[in-house]
């Protein structure tokens, strides 16, 4: 029992051996995660080329090569990169030498890794507040008037979401701007807004375009006598305009009748006094007008007579 223990023992050990001398001696099939990239063919069995023994890759086996300054504009070989890459020419702005941060050159485990794994913390700030060193700006009519750096809107993480401080740019010396979103944005094309005339900071904040407030009140408030849709008022979705003869206790018939017996001519603006359903505070409203002796002449009133 004791001799064929043993016997297990030895042929472990045996193994164990064979195994560490295979690996230092054939380590490209041994322990090699995968083939390198195609750049790299020629140093295929030479694997303490790039690495070193129980130490990983040290950054200076790559820039042995691969000199920082060369990067994107020489070849290892010393030539001249005819046409300068300048997605890759930025490593001479990095404040931190580790390749494997980014890099890995086996295809098989390990693969080449996507760019999306490099990190922006490596870059000098002054590379940073440079973004079209390494990005073209996108040629969208927003982006295409903007000067600014990229990094006022976005992130060093993510592209999207991204926040622009619009009180930054629009503060109140240079109010006459904040009221001119056209400049950048376009016009929502549906029913709603492809009629409004009005600008958008009216129902929008500087800070979201959603959720928007318009307010009603400044025009109509509604009450009791007023739970009603916007088709009631707004025929056709045109929001421009509106019209009380939408509802059955509005005629243009009635309407008129009771204008004229209080001596009212100018009676199709009906929000000029009527801001609710309170009739009390539409006469005062009209008093105070009469008072004034202003002349109102308002044209928005929907003319359609709907009984």
């Amino acid at each position: 029992m004791i001799m064929k223990k043993k016997t297990i023992n030895y042929i472990i050990i045996l193994s164990l051996s064979v195994l560490v001398v295979l690996t230092f001696f054939l380590p490209e099939r041994m322990i090699r995660p995968g083939k390198l990239i195609d750049a790299h063919a020629e140093i295929e069995t030479s694997c303490l080329a790039c690495h070193t023994a129980f130490a990983s890759t040290p950054p200076q086996k790559c820039t042995t090569c691969h000199t920082v300054e060369d990067i994107g504009i020489n070849t290892t070989k010393g030539l001249s990169i005819a046409t300068e890459n300048k997605n890759v020419a930025f490593h001479q702005e990095l404040t931190k030498g580790d390749c494997m941060s980014c890099h890995s050159d086996h295809k098989g485990v390990m693969a080449f890794r996507p760019i999306s794994q490099f990190s922006h913390n490596l870059l000098d700030q002054n590379a940073l507040n440079q973004c079209n060193k390494c990005h073209s700006n996108p040629s969208d009519n927003l982006h295409s008037k903007l000067t600014g750096n990229c990094i006022e809107c976005h992130t060093v993480n993510t592209w999207k979401p991204s926040t622009f401080n619009h009180e930054e740019y629009f503060s109140n010396d240079r109010q006459s701007l904040r009221d001119q979103c056209s400049k950048c944005h376009s016009n929502p094309n549906d029913a709603l807004h492809s009629n409004l005339t009005d600008n958008c900071i009216k129902c929008h904040s500087l800070n979201s375009w959603t959720p928007s407030t318009f307010e009603h009140t400044e025009y109509f408030r509604f009450d009791r006598n007023h739970k009603t849709e916007c088709v009631s008022c707004h025929i056709n979705k045109n929001y421009t305009k509106y019209t009380c003869y939408g509802c059955h206790e509005h005629s243009r018939s009635k309407i008129r009748e009771e204008h004229i017996e209080e001596g009212i001519s100018n009676y199709e603006n009906c929000v000029e006094c009527h801001r609710s359903g309170n009739e009390d505070e539409a006469k005062r409203i009209w008093r105070n007008h009469s008072n004034n002796k202003k002349d109102f002449k308002f044209n928005d009133h929907d003319d359609d007579d709907h009984d």
